[in-house]
């Protein structure tokens, strides 16, 4: 972004041209944000919480760097910094092996790391020697100091890490607290702190000992192994024959492992087994491709009679309906096959979860509070009003009990470290137990051909499910170890990244038309605004929030206080929160509205950026 309001400098020379303003490696660049766009050749940080947008390394490099580089810089020496290319002398330039190499690299016999010769740029930074050399050039293009950056909507956190780890004064601001809270743990503690794992799971052993004492008893093993996670459904009274309707859009537990669900009445009573479909006789019309429900409508198995959706939503809208447990995945196999009928022991677990819930004050009003029904959410017509809604009842159970296990620690974590050793343990426990919510609500599918729980936003919205997977967060797949160990190992990850790094980044939380910074305080701003409608951050995150807040609302008050996050001033595309002029559509005032808030955010980009600067 340039200022060119005022063409010369203060000592009347004329203002030096950056790389940005000459022909830049795109191609080159396009490749290496392909080669990082597996989740598991990912940067670090994106997998110690989770966040909506995704910005490349390698796009994020080219962008910051070609910002404040002088204009003579070659596109090679601009890679070379990127860590883009070998480590040899080449016959040509960088561009056109990388290229070279792309073109073949589907005949390639090794890893892609293997192929092109080099690591993927972002677990690599320039050597100690080279960084002082780009330093030094720096100071000659900025005047003796080293250009400060600043990102008004930092999101994950790519742009500002990068800076951070080149070694440039470097500012995030992000309005969203969940995405401020990702920001502060990797640009203020990971380079402060430092390594934390060690405490991190001396704490979680307490929290898992009190966890398990409270939870065994809802999770009934069969011979002696424990439930992995469940397939979880509905019934509704069927207005034609009075038998309890069975609700799913699909029966199949694990297509793979030929495993699927089959309801049944067996004198009166709903029931549920899980069959080889390709092995059982079943009644004339089963598919477990397919369930009861289609297109919204819900035909019964016992009296082939269609309930129309709008029957459907009333019923669910009321309550009247009852959560059914229909299959079970143990986490070992049981006489030939992971997969199981539910038993009476299952049952009996999930009633007592649901009495426990109704008779115990705080979870009977745990996160009783009213959802705001966004543009894109599919389940506040189902009766999902409030937030302890998204759960079941033993889910709700199972989350709040890792709730107030943190809460029996807390107070020694604060007495037993330094402010800011606690808070960030307390910070990277709240994020693993929170994360668990994805995989364990009622707004996570089963997958068909993994038979495992979905995510809750993988589609970035939030869609009421007919059946959902339910996980034992105290083993297997989706489990608290699990994630702790995807959460601390990333997080370890960016704490190496950042370790030749002394000085933490400035993270502002609120609002990028308002920057809480002086006129001409920076010299460069690296943005990679929100993406009109494509997804409403504050809408979703408020899942994660609404948790956060029960975790560490004490802790971070400004930024976790208010009951959900900030959608007034966010830069989306919204069409909820727009009142239309007369003859104009819902749609045009939303796009208007965003263009006039990124207008916002650009104009204080103006005034805080330097003249001339970029």
């Amino acid at each position: 972004m340039t200022n060119n309001n005022k063409p010369m400098k203060s000592d009347d020379s004329e203002f030096r041209p950056v790389k940005a303003e000459t022909i830049l490696p795109t191609k080159t660049v396009g490749i290496e944000c392909l080669k990082e766009a597996n989740p598991e050749t990912m940067s670090p940080h994106r997998n110690i919480f989770k966040w909506f947008a995704r910005r490349p390394t390698a796009a994020t490099r080219l962008a910051l760097l070609a910002s404040i580089l002088p204009e003579d810089t070659t596109n090679d020496e601009l890679l070379k910094l990127m860590c883009v290319g070998p480590n040899k002398k080449l016959s040509g330039s960088i561009s056109d092996y990388v290229l070279q190499k792309y073109s073949t690299k589907d005949n390639r016999s090794g890893s892609i790391e293997e192929h092109f010769e080099y690591d993927y740029p972002h677990r690599r930074v320039p050597s100690e020697n080279r960084l002082s050399e780009f330093h030094d050039t720096l100071r000659e293009q900025w005047d003796g100091e080293l250009p400060t950056v600043i990102d008004p909507t930092s999101g994950g956190g790519t742009i500002p890490l990068e800076s951070l780890r080149y070694g440039l004064p470097t500012i995030a601001n992000e309005l969203n607290p969940v995405a401020w809270l990702l920001n502060k743990v990797i640009l203020d503690y990971a380079p402060t702190v430092g390594s934390i794992e060690s405490d991190v799971r001396e704490w979680m052993e307490d929290i898992e000992a009190k966890v398990r004492e409270e939870l065994e008893e809802y999770f009934p093993k069969r011979n002696g192994i424990a439930p992995d996670h469940y397939y979880r459904a509905y019934s509704i009274k069927c207005p034609s024959c009075g038998e309890r309707l069975p609700i799913s859009n699909r029966w199949y537990f694990n297509r793979r492992r030929d495993a699927a669900i089959y309801p049944t009445l067996n004198e009166g009573e709903l029931e549920f087994q899980v069959i080889d479909p390709s092995k059982t006789d079943t009644r004339e019309g089963y598919d477990p491709s397919g369930g009861s429900v289609s297109g919204g409508d819900a035909e019964c198995p016992f009296c082939e009679v269609v309930t129309e959706r709008s029957e459907i939503v009333e019923l669910f809208n009321n309550g009247e309906f009852e959560f059914e447990v229909c299959g079970v995945r143990y986490e070992k196999t049981i006489a030939g096959t992971k997969y199981h009928s539910p038993r009476k022991a299952d049952k009996e677990a999930i009633q007592r979860a649901r009495e426990k819930v109704d008779s115990d004050l705080r979870l009977s009003t745990l996160l009783a509070t009213e959802r705001y029904e966004g543009y894109y959410d599919r389940a506040v017509p189902y009766g999902v009003e409030q937030w302890r809604d998204v759960y079941s009842p033993r889910q709700l159970l199972t989350h709040a009990t890792y709730l107030e296990a943190f809460e029996e620690v807390k107070a020694d974590i604060i007495k037993q470290h330094s402010e800011k050793e606690s808070e960030l343990i307390l910070i990277l426990l709240s994020f693993i137990s929170v994360k668990l919510i994805r995989r364990n609500s009622r707004l996570n599918p089963i997958t068909a051909d993994y038979g495992s729980p979905d995510n809750m936003l993988g589609n970035n919205n939030f869609s009421f499910q007919w059946h959902f997977g339910e996980s034992n967060l105290m083993t297997g797949t989706y489990s608290y170890q699990s994630e702790a160990d995807n959460v601390l190992e990333s997080y370890e990850d960016t704490a190496d990244y950042v370790d030749h790094i002394d000085d933490a980044a400035d993270v502002h939380q609120g609002d990028a038309g308002d920057l809480p910074l002086e006129d001409a305080s920076v010299q460069s701003v690296v943005i990679d605004p929100p993406y009109g409608d494509n997804i409403m951050y504050s809408e979703i995150a408020d899942a994660f929030h609404v948790w956060l807040r029960e975790y560490l609302g004490d802790i971070f008050v400004d930024a976790f206080g208010p009951p959900e996050t900030n959608k007034t001033d966010e830069a989306v595309e919204n069409p909820v929160i727009v009142n239309p002029e007369e003859g104009q559509s819902t749609a045009e005032a939303a796009r208007e509205r965003y263009e006039n808030k990124m207008g916002d955010i650009f104009s204080e980009a103006f005034r805080v950026l330097q003249p001339g600067e970029h």
